[in-house]
């Protein structure tokens, strides 16, 4: 397993938008949900990084092979972390 690019390794190298880290209202969240589950996609709203850790790890079929196409959310809600501790099958 390789290393992964966190948010702290360029965090200081780069102009980042700080508005971006703000969460969206309830509405914008409802909004972008419904939109995304019109498009055929399969759409979680959670309360919490632990919860959205395990819906993630949980619609991986076992011996998937994941990329990460650098996430920060990813990297938040430790699904980083979760990868770089071994073998998930």
């Amino acid at each position: 397993m390789g290393t992964y690019p966190t948010k702290a390794d360029y965090v200081d190298a780069v102009e980042i938008d700080e508005t971006l880290d703000r969460l969206a209202d309830a509405e914008t969240v409802e909004t972008t949900a419904a939109s995304l589950r019109a498009n055929g996609f399969s759409v979680a709203v959670v309360e919490d990084r632990e919860t959205a850790l395990e819906a993630v790890v949980e619609r991986i079929p076992s011996g998937a092979t994941v990329n990460l196409g650098h996430s920060t959310t990813l990297e938040e809600i430790g699904f980083v972390d979760y990868l770089a501790e071994g073998d998930h099958d």
